[in-house]
């Protein structure tokens, strides 16, 4: 057996399950939801270039978004499961996901213009120093949430994880 962790584990087969379709169709319509709220289609070649200057925005909001969906499609590949746990479990992440999505490219596109001086747009800005904390503190949860979300949730309800992996 290959000492590579993705290959410690045998995969339970290639049919996915109706939890892994709605897992999937929910993290499309985040996407969409990000593609969406850019806003118009460019009218002239100054509005092309603006809008072609947001998408590092879009691209580090989408790497964070795939980055909870690889993690996802990894566990569900490994353990196959569809209790009721894991189907609370998933909602969950599915729940805090379609939250922190739309503002999600707001608050990259305002650190990409803070990076720039200026020089890439932000759709958002801030008028005070606490409105930046809240910020981080809000994503920080967020993001603390959806990565540690079943260890969260196992702990808080007292279940071993040995007992829902099973």
């Amino acid at each position: 057996m290959s000492k590579h962790p993705d290959r410690q584990f045998r995969i339970r087969g290639a049919a996915t399950t109706r939890l892994e379709t709605f897992f999937d169709a929910a993290f499309a319509f985040s996407i969409t939801m990000l593609v969406i709220s850019v806003g118009t289609i460019p009218e002239n070649y100054s509005e092309l270039i603006l809008a072609i200057k947001k998408v590092p925005a879009f691209a580090a909001s989408f790497a964070g978004i795939t980055w909870f969906w690889m993690g996802h499609r990894k566990w569900s590949r490994w353990f196959g499961l569809e209790d009721n746990m894991s189907i609370f479990l998933t909602l969950i992440l599915i729940f805090f996901m379609l939250i922190y999505i739309y503002p999600l490219r707001l608050i990259f596109s305002a650190m990409f213009s803070w990076f720039t001086s200026g020089w890439l747009p932000s759709e958002f800005t801030l008028a005070q120093q606490f409105e930046l904390t809240d910020l981080f503190v809000f994503y920080g949860l967020g993001f603390f949430i959806m990565r540690n979300h079943r260890h969260i949730i196992c702990s808080f309800l007292q279940v071993k994880r040995s007992t829902w992996i099973k």
